[in-house]
Parts: C-alpha cells; structure tokens; sequence
C-alpha cells in the first residue's frame, strides 16, 4: 500500500479538526428539530446459489446476518448534526457443507454538520466503511440521496471475494452568499483500498481536491465568477500512476429576460501524469482550453436547456452537447436530456437521461435511464448506461408489494472492455405491529463481462426489522 500523499494528508488532517461545517446527510432535508437517538435492528435470513457470482456455481451458500445501528440526530434554526453507525454480524454456511464462521462485516461510520449564519454557510462531511466484496449490492448498496443509484468508479470490478474499505471526507465554506462579493472554498478526499481479492482490475487509489471561487455580482441579472481548482490521483496499480489536474476559469451568468439564462465559462487546463513504464519513471501531460456554455429557459411547466461542453482530461480532448426538458405534472415529473459525445479517438457517441415518476392511487412507479461518460477506478474514461424501473403497490394499510429490475453497462474507452451487470428484485413488505416490520423476497442477479463466461445467481430471504427512536 502506498504512503498518502501531501495534499490528501492536509485535507485529512483539515476535516478531523475542522470546527463545525456541514455534512450532508444520507437522508434529504432536516429532520424534526431538537435531539434524538435511533436505534436499528434486523434480523435476516438468506439462501443464495452463487453468492461470489462464479462462472461456475459452487453450490448454494445459507446467511444469517443481524444488523444493528445507532443514529443520533441534530437539528435547530442554525445547525444541522447527523452522526451514524452500523454494522453486521453475519453466520455463513458455504457450499459443501463447509462452515466460513462468524464475522462481523460492514461496520460503518458517518457524520454531517451544517451551520448557517447570515451570509455564510459551512458544511463537513464524512463516510468509513469496510464491506465484504461478495455482499456488495450495487443496486441497493449504493444509493445516495433522493433514491439515486450512485454507481463507485470500481464497479466493473466488483466481483470475487475480498474485502473493500471505502472513506471520504470534505467540506465546503461559503462567504458572502448574498452579498455583492462572495467566496467559496471547497476540499475533499477520498480513498479506496483493498485486501485478499480475487480480481485483479482492482488496486488502492486515492483522489483529493481542493478549490476556491470567487463570485462578483455586477448588477441583479449579471454574475461573475473566478475558480481554480487542483485535483490529485494516486493508484497502486502496476504503473504506479501520479496524476494532478490544474484548472482555471472565468465565468459570467446573465439573465437575458426573466426566463432565459446564459451561463458562459472559458478556462485552462493541464494534466500531468506520472507513470512507470519498462522500468522508467515517464511524465506526460494534456492541456489546452475549456469552456461551457449553457441556455437555460423556464417553462409554462417544466424548464428548456441546452448545454455545449468542452473537456480536458488525461485521454485528451472531449467535446459534449446536451439538450434537456423538464416537466412536471400534479401526481408526478419527467426529465430528459439527449446529446453526443466525441471522444478522444473522433468517435461520437449518444448520452442522454430520462427521469421519470408518477403517484398511483395506491403506490408510485419510477423509471430512470441514463447514458454518461464517467471515469472508472483506473482513472480511464468509460461509458456509462444505468437503466432502473421500481414499482410499489399497498395491497392495504400494513402491507406492500415492491418490484425492481436494475441493469447497468460499462464500456470501457481504452481496453473495450464492457461489463454488464443486471438484477432483478421483488419483496413483500408487512409491519406486523405499529414498530415491527417484516420482508420477504426473492433476487435474481446476472454479470456478464467480455472475454469471460457470464455468472447467475438466485437468492431468497426473510428479515425482520424495528427501529427505536428516543427524545430525551
């Protein structure tokens, strides 16, 4: 494992003895104001065919896991504080009759705090977690606010066995908010590391940031901005790779009548890649000009955008334009976007999304499909397609059917290496009394990546669960 870097370690240090900022929370918006403590507990019981996802199943592994977690909550007028933890303590009987043991998995810690005075806001936030690759879920696992999958750059490479330790830390410090004259300052850092993995695409990394934007408001409809940024990415992977990005730009936001908006940027940037090839330390480098430029129009219902991008990143050049469309409507909303990416090889490539959400009479359905370029783990650009439908039915008040159908693809740039990943879920939800709630269901998963034999597995479980909330 490698030391970290200088400027991880500064922010490391930054956040640990930060005084109070802001986190965001898991969870969106605040919750009810004064102090309160949440104790989880889950009882679950598991039956799965191939639980590593092994080209050839092995055989069918039983899990009992019980899960516990505290949460203590925060609120006022000024100040927001979320604290939280969480682990598993999880019974395995592999295939063959072999016992794997007791352990204790996925233990979790996190935090968040905001503070707001007049013209200021602060915020902190941070995350450990160590988990046990063959649990991973990335359709349950990664969820972030709002309900969104939040897909981790080293998804293509989930699978096998081995353990995964993911934290992050960061902030953010904003002056000035609505005065002529503002300043925001922002630092982040973020590390993956692993032990005893089967596959080998992954490798600790560790990416870091810094940032500062000055904005200047000229008159009620015309704004503009100064930022600077430095990113950093070290990789223990077989290269070695150092990379720092430094960025500058210059922007201005006009409001051309009061529904049309332009927002224009134009900066610089350069990319400096340290790597260790045929023995010898090389040093290459990317710059050249970015810019933005985006028209941005509210609607009868909804909002009309349009957006023209240009980025630098260590692959080179790519160029993006989107158009969007918002609507919403009184039992439901629907976004969408549709554009084209050329990339570094000329190739141009469709990206897109569509959000869309309706209230039932007795549920609510959602879809989502999204087309992007990301960058995965390895710090090379990929293409990115996530498709998500989720249904939900009340067949009474103390009762509820759930269905969801995940499916994602990551098309790698450099290699062309894709990566399929597709699950399906149903349960059946029931609180049994006024705090006791029980879920059954069943999950059937599928991993499909070029070059190697696909992997399928079904699992069925059961879980109860009840969480105690305190007031003191």
């Amino acid at each position: 494992m490698r030391r970290i870097g200088h400027i991880p370690a500064l922010l490391l240090a930054a956040g640990l003895i930060a005084p109070g900022g802001a986190l965001e929370a898991q969870e969106s918006g605040a919750g009810a104001p004064g102090l309160s403590v949440v104790l989880d507990f889950d009882q679950r019981l598991e039956a799965d065919s191939n639980l590593d996802l092994a080209a050839t199943s092995p055989g069918t592994s039983l899990i009992a896991t019980t899960g516990l977690g505290l949460r203590l909550e925060s609120h006022t007028r000024a100040q927001d504080l979320s604290l939280g933890l969480s682990t598993r303590l999880r019974l395995r009987n592999d295939p063959g009759g072999s016992d794997a043991g007791t352990e204790i998995d996925e233990p979790r810690l996190r935090f968040s705090y905001s503070r707001e005075a007049a013209r200021s806001l602060l915020k902190l936030h941070g995350d450990w977690r160590r988990s046990d690759i063959s649990f991973l879920r990335p359709e349950s696992d990664f969820i972030g606010p709002g309900g969104v999958i939040v897909l981790p750059p080293d998804l293509a490479d989930l699978t096998g066995t081995g353990k995964r330790r993911a934290w992050s830390l960061g902030g953010s410090l904003e002056l000035g908010r609505d005065a002529p004259l503002g300043l925001t300052l922002g630092a982040g850092i973020d590390r993956l590391d692993y032990a005893d993995t089967t596959d080998p695409g992954l490798f600790d990394t560790t990416r870091a940031n810094l940032s500062a934007a000055l904005r200047l408001r000229f008159s009620p409809v015309m704004e503009g901005r100064v930022s600077a940024d430095l990113d950093t990415y070290e990789a223990d992977d077989a290269e070695q790779t150092d990379r720092s990005t430094r960025s500058l730009a210059l922007g201005l936001t006009r409001d051309l009548s009061k529904r049309l908006t332009l927002d224009a940027e134009l900066g610089f940037t350069r990319v400096e890649t340290d790597e260790t090839i045929g023995g010898l330390r090389t040093t290459t480098v990317e710059d050249g000009l970015t810019g933005r430029l985006a028209l941005n129009r509210e609607m009868a219902n909804g909002t009309l955008g349009a957006t023209l991008l240009r980025i630098i990143n260590q692959n080179g050049t790519r160029s993006e334009f989107t158009l969007s469309r918002g609507l919403e409507f009184p039992a439901g909303a629907l976004s969408a976007s549709l554009g084209a990416v050329q990339g570094y090889s000329g190739r141009t490539r469709l990206i897109g999304a569509l959000d869309w959400r309706r209230d039932l009479v007795r549920g609510n359905v959602s879809a989502r499909l999204s087309r992007a370029v990301t960058s995965g783990s390895d710090d090379d650009d990929q293409l990115v397609t996530l498709l998500r439908l989720s249904w939900n039915h009340e067949i009474n008040p103390l009762s509820s059917l759930g269905l969801t159908a995940t499916y994602t693809l990551n098309d790698a740039f450099l290699t062309g290496t894709k990566t399929k990943n597709t699950s399906l879920g149903l349960s059946y939800n029931r609180h049994l009394t006024e705090d006791w709630r029980l879920t059954a269901g069943y999950t059937w998963r599928h991993r499909a990546e070029t070059g190697t034999p696909g992997a399928t597995s079904h699992a069925v479980f059961v879980a109860l669960g009840r969480s105690f909330t305190i007031r003191p």
